[in-house]
């Protein structure tokens, strides 16, 4: 696990790792696997829509890096940050991603001063994120294609922000979040 130290912006960024059922072959591909029909994207916060022309031909042109090829690159994403806890994204796997505060061993007078059971936290969460990376994508998906890393920051305005808080790949075959924050 990463823990920060020091300065933290408020930004945040995500990796996305998503697999295709069938990879596209081409931008309006891309958008009738995302969006199907839809013309617009909307904000996680209601306050903002999107074209789904322009959203499609953003992750196009960041598929256009390659497809994952090893489970290194997830371990690699996995290691730099923390897969988010969303609804359905974890029903395949045996259990949820552990939590920091399930290993609480004392509170103090503040909430800054309660203690951890680090060395715990780690070795729950490293088995935990061996179960995540086999299941993320399999080793078929990885040979043929069909796994893509994707990441997107709030930091790059409203756009960046909707796609990396919003449901961007919730019509995809598989997709994981790990959030960077």
């Amino acid at each position: 696990m990463k823990i920060r130290k020091g300065f933290v912006s408020n930004s945040s960024s995500s990796s996305f790792i998503v697999t295709f059922k069938e990879v596209p072959k081409s931008k309006k591909e891309l958008q009738k696997i995302l969006f199907g029909k839809r013309k617009e994207y909307p904000s996680p916060y209601g306050t903002e829509f999107f074209s789904t022309d322009r959203v499609a031909e953003i992750v196009w042109n960041d598929m256009k890096n390659g497809p994952v090829t090893s489970y290194a690159e997830i371990r690699e994403e996995v290691s730099h940050g923390y897969p988010a806890d969303i609804p359905g994204w974890f029903d395949h796997i045996d259990r949820k991603p552990p939590s920091y505060s399930d290993f609480m061993i004392s509170v103090g007078k503040k909430s800054w001063d309660a203690k951890y059971d680090e060395d715990a936290f780690e070795k729950a969460y490293d088995k935990w994120a061996a179960q995540f990376e086999r299941i993320a994508a399999n080793e078929d998906d990885i040979k043929e294609g069909k796994v893509f890393k994707f990441e997107y920051a709030d930091d790059h305005g409203a756009l960046g922000c909707a796609m990396e808080h919003g449901t961007l790949f919730q019509n995809a075959r598989h997709s994981f979040k790990i959030s960077k924050h």
